[in-house]
């Protein structure tokens, strides 16, 4: 069982020290009714009442065990003493009065003083020197009030001088001053009144009554067995009341204090004036008295002026503690004050610098998203027209890929510091996250936020120093003027489809945002839609265009091309939704469709006759980290040699690969044997660089090169000719695209191209037409 378990009181029967109580009065009524028994109920009420505290010590071990064995200890004195008067009156030996049996008897009050001044937990320094201090201020004007009450007019009412008897029973009443005081200071140093700390109380005036009833009884002459027996009941009720208090519960779960206990002020006040009145008072009519009487002697003059001094000195000293205890609390104020105004400017600077990194981008320091959003809600209220635009960087990813992040970090702050210097002081540019940043224009709508716009995006082609690289990029804006009868969140998908606009013709331009694009836009939504339902459904079909040696314009190899032949439709040409497949990631699960039905058709055909498959890939399924696998499961899920398979990439594939995810699969391929093909070449970056270095076996030369009748064939001759040349000096093979007459093809042949490709030899046909064309094929041959 805990402390607390213990401490708990019962609710269905009355606690241990209510059964105390009630017993100890029945035993004292007891002794008074019956004479005969009653120095044996006395004597067992005060051995109970040992047991008492010695039980409540036991049983709920209070946190200062050394007072309350203190006070066992001066309740088991005048137990002995007691027993030991007992014992002589029963062998017929009388104690002498005053004698060695009232030595124990004045030990007790010394004992219970001590245990009840280490009582109280100190809550610091300050309480326990008040409480000192307010113990002897009502010690000593008890003692006057004592005095000049109680006993000089009994000693001046029986004209009795203080005999040695009489002097010694004076102490006892004196004593119980400083019971009276220790409970006193364990009231005013104590966290709490408690029911324990009362039960003390009135042990210590019943003490108090008794002792001074005992008093008047020697004084008398020791006659009065009346006031002898009263004396008795009330020491017995104290020594009751002290075993009560010891079985307490309260005396378990005392809590420490916390500081100093506060007393009213109006209290206090009361208090300390009526000691100024009354002390002084009480003295001065004493002295009056005893001098008019002619009585008075050296103790009626020198025990209530001793004790006034000693009330008035320590009155004023507590009050110079009051004092300089309110000073030193003011001053602490004050710094608790000053601290506070510290914290509180230091809680509102740092409020200030939360709230501005909640609404600033941590890289440039410029407003963010969210800070964009609200001012883009103001001007949609506002009484003068304004501006959105919307900038991206082209080929961040690229940088950040091949320089690293940092690299990428220092561009975008000197972007961010240009497109701010051609800005008004007026106008918000926001970075939204990555490469992305905003413009808000006030004022300023038309063919002059274009001019801006068109100002931002020459200022982002300016070649920008970070570190030993020297770095080029560009920018697509779009641009939208504020509608107030949209939301922002519209206003900034509006703004969005005009970026991806620019970025979709071509990159590093302003398109303005036209209703048309939002249709774009919901036609695009709908055709991903309706993709990801015919992937499901597989309602694609994988057609056939031949690749023909020119020599002999026999077909060599076949080229893939996906059609989409929805089930309650006509078919859907590639440039209908091949963008949209990559622009949503959809082009992965397709093309890894298109290249497993690919290999399943060709497989066939390279048995036969030897021809070889090539299929377009994607940068966005070479970015995934399985697609070497893929390529391998569709190779041995269909029986194609891995030599038979070609795959055509584009050359924006290796530029934004930059050596990384792209590069590791196509050179893994090629070691077992796959073959990679560079389409359209020429009509992006071109570069000697890759096509020195990176993993490809040949080039597809694009159509806008096959020449043409006219002034620019010449031009177009001349330049097919390098590229062939080029690639036969890097040990390439050459695919021409495009061609679509005889003499096209004839003079490609004379210029040392060795394939074609175009609509002179073949449209795209299906699977069944290439197994015929093939036969036609070798049928000619032979």
């Amino acid at each position: 069982m805990t402390i607390a378990e213990r401490a708990a009181p019962s609710r269905t029967r009355p606690s241990l020290w209510l059964w105390f109580v009630l017993g100890g009065a029945a035993v004292t009524a007891l002794g008074v009714a019956v004479p005969v028994l009653r120095p044996f109920a006395f004597l067992a009420m005060e051995l109970a009442a040992v047991g008492a505290v010695a039980v409540g010590i036991r049983r709920y071990r209070p946190r200062r065990m050394v007072p309350w064995w203190c006070i066992l200890a001066g309740l088991t004195v005048p137990l002995v003493a007691n027993v030991v008067w007992i014992v002589l009156e029963a062998a017929g030996l009388r104690s002498p009065y005053p004698g060695p049996v009232d030595t124990f008897y004045v030990l007790m009050y010394p004992l219970l003083f001590l245990g009840m001044l280490g009582l109280p937990e100190r809550a610091g320094r300050d309480s326990w020197r008040a409480g000192t201090l307010e113990t002897g201020i009502f010690a000593c004007a008890g003692a006057v009030l004592y005095w000049t009450v109680l006993v000089d007019p009994v000693l001046t009412a029986r004209d009795t001088q203080l005999t040695p008897a009489a002097s010694f029973a004076l102490a006892y009443p004196l004593m119980d001053l400083l019971i009276i005081c220790g409970a006193v200071r364990l009231a005013v140093i104590g966290s709490r009144r408690a029911a324990w700390s009362a039960l003390v109380v009135l042990a210590g005036l019943a003490l108090a009554a008794g002792d001074t009833t005992f008093f008047i009884h020697v004084v008398d002459g020791g006659d009065g067995r009346l006031s002898l027996l009263n004396a008795s009941l009330c020491w017995l009720v104290g020594a009751v009341l002290v075993g009560a208090a010891a079985l307490h519960p309260a005396m378990a779960v005392a809590r420490r204090p916390a500081g100093e206990r506060r007393t009213h002020p109006r209290w206090m006040f009361a208090t300390y004036l009526a000691l100024v009145l009354i002390v002084p008072a009480a003295t001065t009519v004493s002295l009056l008295t005893a001098v008019r009487s002619g009585v008075a002697d050296t103790p009626d003059v020198v025990v209530p002026m001793a004790a006034t001094v000693v009330t008035l000195v320590l009155l004023v000293t507590r009050l110079t503690q009051i004092a300089s205890l309110a000073e030193s609390r003011a001053r602490a104020l004050d710094r608790r004050g000053a601290a506070l105004e510290r914290a509180l400017a230091r809680q509102e600077s740092l409020q200030d610098e939360l709230s501005h990194q909640a609404l600033h981008d941590p890289l440039t320091g410029l407003p963010n998203r969210l800070l964009l959003r609200q001012r883009v809600e103001a001007a949609l209220t506002g009484p003068v027209p304004a501006t959105l635009i919307m900038l991206d960087l082209d080929g961040f990813k690229d940088i950040n890929d091949r320089f690293g992040h940092p690299t990428g970090d220092a561009l975008i702050a000197v972007i961010a510091e240009r497109l701010q210097g051609g800005l008004r002081a007026g106008d918000t540019l926001a970075r939204l996250g990555g490469d992305e940043f905003a413009v808000l224009l006030e004022d300023v709508c038309g063919l002059d936020a274009v001019t801006i716009g068109e100002k931002l995006v020459r200022s982002v082609r300016l070649p920008v120093e970070v570190g030993d690289h020297r770095l080029h990029t560009t920018a697509s804006v779009g641009l939208r003027t504020l509608d107030s009868r949209l939301s922002t969140s519209e206003m900034l998908r509006d703004v969005d489809l005009a970026l991806y606009a620019a970025k979709a013709a071509g990159k590093d331009r302003v398109v303005s945002f036209d209703e048309r694009l939002r249709a774009d836009q919901l036609h695009r939504t709908r055709t991903v839609d309706g993709l990801r339902a015919a992937i499901d459904r597989a309602d694609f079909a994988v057609h056939y265009q031949p690749l023909v040696d020119l020599r002999d314009e026999q077909t060599v190899s076949v080229e893939a091309l996906v059609r989409w032949t929805p089930s309650d439709g006509p078919p859907i040409p590639p440039d209908q939704f091949i963008s949209v497949a990559e622009d949503s990631g959809l082009i992965v699960p397709l093309g890894a469709w298109v290249l497993r039905r690919a290999c399943l058709d060709a497989v066939a055909w390279h048995h036969r006759y030897g021809v070889r498959l090539s299929v377009n890939v994607s940068v966005r399924q070479l970015r995934e980290p399985d697609f070497e696998q893929v390529v391998r499961e569709a190779l041995e899920a269909s029986g194609l040699p891995a030599h038979a398979l070609t795959l055509e990439i584009t050359e924006s594939v290796l530029v934004a690969d930059g050596g990384g995810q792209a590069i590791t699969h196509l050179t893994a391929l090629r070691r077992i044997g796959v073959k990679v093909a560079v389409d359209d070449f020429g009509t992006g970056y071109s570069s000697l660089a890759y096509l020195q270095h990176l993993p490809i076996d040949s080039i597809k030369i694009d159509k806008a090169f096959v020449p043409v009748e006219g002034p620019e064939g010449a031009q177009q001759v001349s330049l097919i000719r390098a590229i062939i040349d080029l690639a036969r000096s890097l040990a390439l093979g050459t695919v021409v695209e495009g061609v679509e007459t005889a003499d096209q093809a004839r003079l490609l042949h004379n210029l040392g191209c060795q394939l074609g490709q175009g609509y002179h030899f073949s449209r795209p046909i299906t699977a069944d037409a290439v197994e015929r064309l093939l036969a036609a094929d070798r049928a000619l041959a032979y």
